[in-house]
């Protein structure tokens, strides 16, 4: 299912690769902040892929991490191009 965005955040998706893009709506999506394993149960790409997409998406402003709480070893990730982000 597609998922309706701003012009704004879909011109900025355009630039990004595939990977980022499905990334970014599984982070969209979300009514938390995910892990990269949570990511790849979501959309399928490999971890290691998910790893440079959010560095992609952390680049142009559409996504952002918190530290683990319980293990610093495992930051969440959450999507920042909507007013109303966590």
């Amino acid at each position: 299912m597609s998922i309706q965005l701003p012009t704004e955040i879909r011109s900025q998706l355009e630039e990004l690769s595939p990977a980022a893009c499905a990334v970014y709506q599984a982070l969209y999506r979300a009514d938390d902040h995910l892990t990269t394993q949570e990511i790849n149960e979501a959309t399928g790409v490999q971890e290691r892929t998910i790893r440079n997409a959010l560095t992609q998406l952390q680049d142009a402003g559409l996504a952002d991490r918190d530290e683990g709480i319980i293990d610093a070893r495992k930051p969440r990730y959450y999507e920042t191009g909507r007013t109303n982000s966590p």
